[in-house]
């Protein structure tokens, strides 16, 4: 399978004070909510989301909340990334990169060794 979206959730938006930028509203919806119905909407096969777990839950809370099929459901993926226990960004990269190149080789994420 291929990866055929990421949406980066993540971040604190410092830079633009008393609003999360994801959750600034234009025409009624959030930016996040607006990328992630376009997103699945559009068939995407795999949406990827990089999000803290706290907010990939509040996403999935959303897409629950406004009637998103099951099927359309499976398809969204959060927080994104391999379970490597990471605590840096490197290693949340890291952890991205290698989902990204596990599906891209239709890899099992098993380790090698014995």
């Amino acid at each position: 399978m291929k990866i055929s979206g990421i949406i980066l959730a993540a971040g604190s938006s410092s830079r633009m004070p008393n609003q999360n930028k994801l959750m600034a509203k234009i025409n009624g919806k959030t930016i996040l909510e607006s990328v992630l119905d376009t997103a699945l909407n559009m068939g995407i096969p795999y949406v990827a989301v990089v999000a803290s777990r706290k907010k990939a839950g509040l996403i999935m809370d959303y897409l629950k909340e406004n009637d998103v099929q099951e099927e359309t459901l499976q398809r969204f993926h959060s927080p994104a990334g391999l379970d490597l226990n990471a605590k840096s960004a490197e290693e949340i990269a890291l952890s991205i990169l290698s989902e990204i190149v596990m599906l891209k080789n239709s890899g099992s994420g098993k380790i090698l060794g014995s």
